[in-house]
């Protein structure tokens, strides 16, 4: 440890080399006027001045408690000014000599709120800080969003909201940050917290309500407001959250006329039609239905044609390839209803809300000012999935994952995905999961050999076998660090993978490791020895294409028209299903991300950017058959 005078010195040079720095204008100090030494005052929030005041005062008192609350005041200037590594540097001298506990807690905390301040935040040493913190409640202000910001990153949201709510509860401020927070719960996990968080009741009640109602307007204003009067006096109830707000007053879209523009013709003709097939059977099987609707062929219309017959529908679906959906979108107007039926990399356009004269004047020829439209885009997209996977992975404690993929097309993509989300979920420093790719089937063993070092092992095997004449009894063994391999293939090529990946895994390792896939390693058409070689696989897949889904009747009816069991086309009739049902209730949707509805792609909901998000289920394929399966 420092000693007291050695302490000083250094204090002492810090404070120089301030001076001697370019002084910053933002930061000069204010004068102060109608005070009787203005010398001293002008330097009143100056942090040099505290520094030399730490050392008078010591050099009169001797007292280091005095000296070290002067450094805290100059450690705090320093970064209300800005300036962190001045802070940190002073702090790392004077840390170790402090002994009052609770100027040692407001170092820490000094910093910590440097530390976030940062591009990229180191959060095991945010972590380390917080909890040698002994006198939280003295701080709990500062603390507390510390500790918010960090649950946030460990994705503990209902921690982070009870911490929340430790401080300012009754402010509208705080009250909509516990809002937000929740609202990154599913409502099964919303229902069990209500269960056990007597301090977070109001805002579970609030959610749950919005759950259960969220798809109707005029249920959801009735429960609102029946919730407002048993909690009128509560934050949350004076000031809505501003989406509630405006879902209670929603008028739904209007659904008389519906057009589909597909690719009914040409080399995309089948899977155009298994789209239509999934829209005409959600069309029938609808209730009290007063819908027309209308199928365009875009093959043999331009996107500009595509507009002009277009024009009086309520709602269009489609089109399905990227391309044409994009120009339709930028030509097509504003306020048009458009259900895309693939992703774009186009903004909607919004409409602007008149504010000058002109742009009123503009509107007096018009009955009443166009309102936008609802733009919304839904895509069964591998790289979504891959996200979802790699956090649904990542739930279950798995800290080293190797990852298998093809070396091209969708499989890569979606591996770099997954591998692009793991390393938002863990921290900077952990170790990335290493990626194995082949380019064909010959290749497949080599690959996942060696990231499971059994090629290492074979060699060392060999070349203790070359010196010794004597026989070796030996087993390959594979990295012991390893707990999850996550495969991205065809299903013909996750049944070759699973085998190999089984085989590689040595006896001695004392531990199941698990082996995850996506929807692309699964196959309606697989048989029960292909079950057998993809035992103990767990998959994510839309729940149409998993066991027990409640559309069999449907499922009979497609199994008529695709005896074969096509993949893709019953992939394809499930997307034109869901996206039919989902013009009634797009709009509730869109304007409440947290809410969902139940399809046979997954549970549905709408992103900020009008994209459709699916949850997809996680099916396990045991010895012979294929059964759900609970990650978390």
């Amino acid at each position: 440890m420092l000693n007291t005078k050695r302490l000083l010195i250094v204090l002492l040079m810090l404070g120089l080399v301030a001076c001697g720095s370019t002084p910053d204008k933002s930061t000069k100090p204010k004068k102060v006027t109608n005070v009787e030494t203005p010398k001293e005052s002008i330097l009143e929030e100056d942090p040099e001045y505290y520094l030399q005041q730490a050392q008078r005062e010591f050099v009169t008192s001797s007292d280091g408690n005095i000296r070290d609350q002067w450094i805290m005041r100059a450690v705090e200037a320093y970064k209300q000014q800005g300036n962190c590594n001045k802070s940190k540097t002073i702090l790392r001298v004077a840390l170790p000599e402090m002994t009052d506990p609770i100027l040692r807690d407001q170092a820490k905390l000094v910093v910590a709120e440097c530390l976030v301040k940062q591009d990229k935040i180191d959060y095991a040493v945010l972590d380390t800080l917080l909890n040698e913190i002994q006198h939280v409640g003295k701080f709990n202000n500062r603390y507390a969003p510390l500790k918010v910001q960090y649950l946030v990153h460990q994705n503990r949201w209902l921690d982070a909201a009870k911490v929340r709510a430790s401080f300012d509860q009754n402010t509208p401020e705080t009250s909509l940050d516990i809002w937000y927070l929740l609202q990154n719960l599913s409502e099964s996990q919303q229902q069990k917290a209500k269960l056990s968080e007597s301090e977070l009741q109001p805002w579970l009640e609030l959610s749950l309500i919005v759950q259960r109602y969220g798809l109707d307007s005029a249920a959801l204003n009735t429960a609102v407001t029946n919730w407002q009067q048993r909690n009128n006096n509560h934050p949350l109830a004076l000031e809505l959250p501003a989406e509630v707000s405006r879902a209670i007053t929603l008028e739904s879209l209007p659904r008389e006329k519906v057009a589909i523009l597909l690719p009914l013709s040409g080399r995309l003709a089948q899977q155009g039609m298994a789209i239509k097939n999934g829209i005409l059977s959600a069309y029938f099987a609808a209730e009290n239905n007063e819908t027309r609707i209308r199928f365009i062929d875009t093959q043999t219309k331009d996107a500009q044609q595509l507009v002009e017959l277009t024009a009086d529908y309520d709602i269009v679906i489609g089109p399905l390839m990227k391309d044409e959906l994009s120009e339709f979108v930028k030509l097509s107007s504003t306020s048009d209803n458009i259900l895309g039926l693939n992703r774009v990399d186009i903004a909607p356009i919004d409409i602007e809300i008149a504010t000058s004269s002109t742009d009123l004047a503009v509107q007096t020829d018009l009955e009443e000012p166009l309102q936008p439209g609802v733009k919304v885009f839904f895509a069964l997209s591998p790289e979504d999935e891959a996200a979802q996977l790699a956090e649904k992975v990542y739930s279950t404690g798995v800290i080293q994952p190797i990852v298998v993929a093809q070396q091209s097309g969708a499989s890569r993509r979606m591996a770099e995905e997954f591998l692009n989300t793991w390393q938002l979920l863990t921290d900077k420093n952990a170790i990335q999961p290493s990626l194995a790719t082949f380019e064909d089937n010959a290749a497949m063993r080599n690959s996942v050999s060696e990231q499971l070092d059994v090629l290492q092992s074979n060699a060392r095997i060999k070349e203790i076998e070359f010196m010794t004449s004597k026989q070796i009894y030996s087993v390959p063994r594979n990295r012991r660090d390893i707990d999850a391999i996550v495969v991205f293939a065809s299903p013909e090529q996750t049944e070759l993978l699973n085998p190999m990946i089984e085989a590689s895994l040595s006896p001695f390792n004392q531990k199941v490791v698990p082996v995850y896939g996506s929807s692309r390693s699964f196959s309606l058409n697989f048989t029960n020895n292909s079950l057998r070689d993809l035992r103990n696989l767990i998959f994510t897949e839309m729940p149409w294409m998993l066991p027990d889904h409640q559309w069999q009747q449907i499922a009979n009816e497609v199994d008529n028209l695709w005896p074969e069991k096509n993949d893709t086309l019953r992939r394809l009739f499930a997307l034109g299903f869901d996206a039919f049902n989902l013009t009634a209730v797009m709009k509730n949707l869109q304007t409440l991300p947290q809410i969902s509805m139940s399809g046979m792609t997954g549970n549905i909901s709408i992103d900020g950017q009008g994209n459709v998000m699916r949850v997809l289920p996680v099916g396990h394929i045991t010895e012979n058959k294929v059964t759900l399966f609970a990650l978390d």
